[in-house]
């Protein structure tokens, strides 16, 4: 009978420890995935911010492109009008510029490159947006 008792009190020990144990790593668990949820969250809000900051980006790039070429036609035709390159731009050095400088395209991708280089985009769980970011790690460059 006492054999019996030591088994039973032995017993309850051994499964109180294993549940303590897996309680932990169950908390442990729930915590690293609230850690790891709340960094994925701040990754995708950067690099929206960052889309967007692109997006004007490349906005105003185009318009200051279309203004330029708007501006080389003119300089191209036959006819140079005066009136029509001022009401174009006022500014010499513009057209100079324009003349004379290579516009870089050149996006903002700090934060892009910082999570890249981070090891950031992990936290990203859809796996179309990973391949996408895999496929152009440095989407610019080919612009440049």
């Amino acid at each position: 009978m006492k054999w019996k008792e030591i088994l039973v009190k032995y017993s309850l020990e051994f499964f109180v420890i294993v549940l303590g144990i897996s309680v932990s790593f169950w908390l442990n668990q729930r915590t690293t995935e609230r850690a790891n949820e709340r960094e994925r969250i701040k990754v995708l809000e950067s690099l929206h911010a960052e889309l967007t900051e692109i997006d004007r980006y490349c906005g105003e790039r185009r318009d200051n492109y279309k203004d330029d070429i708007d501006i080389l036609d003119l300089l191209l035709e036959e006819e140079l009008s005066l009136e029509e390159m001022g009401a174009m731009t006022t500014s010499k050095g513009r057209v100079e510029f324009i003349l004379t400088h290579y516009r870089v395209f050149d996006p903002p991708m700090n934060q892009y490159n910082s999570k890249v280089h981070s090891g950031g985009l992990k936290f990203i769980k859809s796996d179309r947006v990973n391949e996408k970011l895999e496929d152009e790690q440095v989407p610019h460059e080919r612009f440049g």
